[in-house]
């Protein structure tokens, strides 16, 4: 445990935010981030009873709300009632896993992300065009061409932020309306 605790302690840690309450009863938590990045890892360090404790996430899911909220599962909570020991809790994250969003030209920090609908390929993150109620995602194809893809979370089934991996459920025929 002392190894453990000089190895976190060397770390350049950043917050990321505060958990404030837990989502549904499998464990899910919601937090405040304070930032406009996302991280690009998969383990968080959550700061608890004056330690820092590392946290592994379920299924490199992240899932993002309106007003900087943030919903997260740590694989090592399965309930509601487990979930509950870290509200209000702060959570850090490595400062070099840090990705922050970029303003100039709608470039975005998912560009370079591959993204799917299910399973099939569509292409690669070009930009984001940051339209107010409409976020779309620029996507260019193998073969060259733009496809857009609305940025929504009804949409989205995961996003894995360590392989740069987007995927999404979208309504047929949408792909092929570009």
């Amino acid at each position: 445990m002392i190894a453990t605790e000089t190895k976190i302690s060397k770390l350049k840690l950043v917050s990321f935010g505060t958990i404030t309450k837990t989502s549904g009863f499998k464990g899910e938590l919601i937090l405040k981030s304070e930032l406009d990045y996302i991280p690009d890892t998969d383990v968080f360090f959550v700061e608890t009873e004056g330690y820092i404790v590392p946290f592994f996430l379920a299924s490199h899911k992240i899932k993002f709300q309106a007003n900087n909220s943030v919903v997260i599962k740590f694989d090592s909570f399965n309930s509601e009632k487990e979930a509950e020991s870290l509200l209000n809790c702060q959570i850090l994250v490595r400062e070099d896993s840090v990705i922050y969003e970029t303003e100039d030209n709608g470039e975005s920090y998912y560009a370079g992300f591959t993204v799917f609908n299910q399973k099939n390929e569509i292409g690669v993150v070009d930009s984001l065009m940051d339209i107010p109620g409409n976020p779309l995602l620029s996507v260019i194809t193998k073969e060259n061409k733009e496809v857009l893809i609305p940025l929504n979370e009804h949409f989205i089934i995961k996003i894995n932020m360590l392989e740069k991996k987007i995927y999404f459920s979208l309504p047929e025929g949408l792909v092929d309306l570009n």
